[in-house]
């Protein structure tokens, strides 16, 4: 039996501990040497996140990049070497690295300005394999599973809409929202008669990528009080939903219609263009009236 894997999340900060921006060719840098190591890293840098910090007498708050990269086994003194590293080329104070659970992989659970997190998740083998899963051989399959890939995340869109609805206070905000999730369940009737043309069983496939973008969302949401920024971050939540979903329609037409396979890429053009037009209403309804209402 193999060696349990692991998924390693590693938040990296955008500024140096002078307030100098981290360079393009150090990340870029950083990211060839975990893939030489590990095989691939995946990271989310043009939507950085936030970090919070506890710093005693109030809260930092830090711009964030996420690596993830997938390990087996867990090596400690590799972890601390990298901490150690890191924290000379961008930072003066203690980066911390810390399992799931809150219980210190390498370093001391204290306050830092500058801190990288690494969560760490024990997968089953087969789980960990995530998106790139030993049954995909060929680009059939790879269309098949990306197609599941985006029912899961079509269903959990549907799912969280309503809540986005409830908390939106603009009301041509709230009816975007509402037109959305007619849309969205329309968009889910698509998939499953692209299903029924490519004559395969229509079922989804988890979805971390989704799964984070809506939880930030709901995250993000529950945090803000004020309802004209609140308005402005469940745009921007959207915003990073549309984009995910843009990507996954885009890449599925090119694979249907290399398959030949135009009619199911015909269906999903359809799907493809809504979320296109979604996004450009959701931005010019940021910039024409929430963004200056929040600000």
């Amino acid at each position: 039996m193999s060696a349990p894997s692991h998924l390693v999340q590693i938040l990296v900060p955008k500024e140096t501990g002078n307030g100098t921006p981290v360079s393009k060719e150090w990340f870029d840098s950083f990211l060839k040497e975990l893939t030489e190591k590990f095989g691939g890293a995946t990271s989310f840098v043009r939507a950085p996140g936030q970090g919070l910090w506890d710093s005693g007498g109030g809260t930092e708050k830090d711009r964030i990049a996420v690596v993830e990269v997938m390990v087996e086994g867990l090596d400690r003194p590799f972890w601390r070497a990298l901490r150690g590293r890191l924290e000379r080329e961008l930072s003066q104070d203690e980066i911390v690295i810390r399992a799931q659970e809150n219980q210190p992989v390498v370093g001391r659970l204290e306050p830092s300005s500058l801190s990288i997190v690494c969560s760490v998740i024990t997968l089953e083998t087969e789980e960990a394999m995530g998106f790139f899963t030993k049954d995909i051989k060929t680009l059939d399959d790879l269309f098949v599973h990306t197609l599941r890939d985006i029912y899961y995340a079509e269903q959990q869109i549907a799912k969280n809409l309503p809540d986005m609805i409830e908390k939106a206070t603009d009301r041509s905000l709230k009816n975007g929202f509402e037109t959305h999730l007619a849309e969205t369940k329309g968009q889910i009737v698509r998939l499953e008669k692209v299903f029924k043309m490519h004559g395969v069983e229509a079922k989804g496939v988890d979805c971390p990528a989704i799964d984070g973008i809506l939880k930030e969302a709901s995250e993000v949401a529950g945090d803000v009080d004020d309802k004209s920024v609140l308005d402005a971050a469940l745009i921007a939540a959207a915003q990073a939903v549309e984009h995910y979903e843009i990507t996954r329609y885009g890449t599925l037409i090119a694979w249907a219609n290399q398959l030949g396979r135009s009619d199911c890429a015909s269906v999903l053009q359809q799907n493809l263009d809504e979320e296109k037009a979604t996004d450009s209403k959701l931005n010019t309804m940021a910039l024409k009236k929430v963004n200056q209402k929040a600000a």
